[in-house]
């Protein structure tokens, strides 16, 4: 009955342990309903640097480089993007980080060598297999929009909101 006891005591302790920041990290979701986006932009920076290691640093890096898109800072934009894709870029979430880095290419840049190779991997069934098994997918991310992605035999159409973001053809 004791070493029951003594299990149930160490399994309840066990239960109520929370990974370092959970707290703040729920905070600060909530808060990006909440505040300004430029609060939270900052709020967001500190809390990857408090806790480079925190398991929420996928989900905080892709709205940074949101933040960016979003604000049009374009520059660092690509510099998030491009360090999200090489951190993350077997997660599901990174196809649309592509989506949103081949966006700010072809209407800031206009690179077509850099864009022609990026369709190449776009339309090559391999690489968007590897994404998803479906040929629709999606993620919403913590700055709290929805991100759709359609794949056709002619086209690929990506929808931010369920509004168009962008087309693709091959």
């Amino acid at each position: 009955m004791d070493k029951l006891l003594i299990i149930f005591i160490i399994f309840l302790n066990l239960s109520c342990v929370t990974l370092p920041g959970q707290k703040e990290y729920s905070a600060l979701v909530k808060s990006l309903t909440m505040d300004s986006l430029d609060f939270s932009f900052i709020e967001l920076k500190h809390y990857l640097h408090e806790y480079p290691d925190t398991p929420h640093a996928k989900k905080i890096s892709f709205a940074l480089a949101e933040y960016y898109f979003q604000i049009r800072d374009f520059r660092d934009a690509v510099t998030e993007l491009t360090a999200y894709i090489n951190d993350y870029g077997d997660d599901k979430s990174a196809i649309f980080a592509y989506f949103m880095l081949y966006k700010i290419i072809s209407e800031q840049y206009q690179n077509e060598n850099t864009l022609g190779k990026m369709r190449e991997k776009f339309f090559s069934k391999s690489l968007f297999l590897m994404f998803a098994e479906a040929k629709t997918q999606s993620y919403k991310s913590i700055l709290n929009n929805t991100y759709k992605v359609n794949e056709h035999i002619d086209n690929i159409e990506v929808y931010k909101n369920n509004d168009l973001f962008l087309k693709i053809i091959p």
